[in-house]
């Protein structure tokens, strides 16, 4: 388990979503799970986002 991950996520305030992909390598989600990645990064964005379209 991540547990540096898990720490910064417990202490950090902003907005925030954790998505763990139990396969990946340190930085390596997105080359591990690339759709799961992706879908999550959009839907964040979507969900935060508050630039004027």
């Amino acid at each position: 388990m991540p547990e540096n991950t898990l720490h910064n996520y417990s202490v950090c305030r902003a907005p925030k979503e954790l998505v763990l992909v139990p396969e990946a390598r340190h930085l390596c989600s997105a080359y591990e799970a690339p759709e799961l990645y992706r879908r999550k990064i959009l839907e964040f964005f979507q969900k935060y986002d508050k630039t004027p379209v």
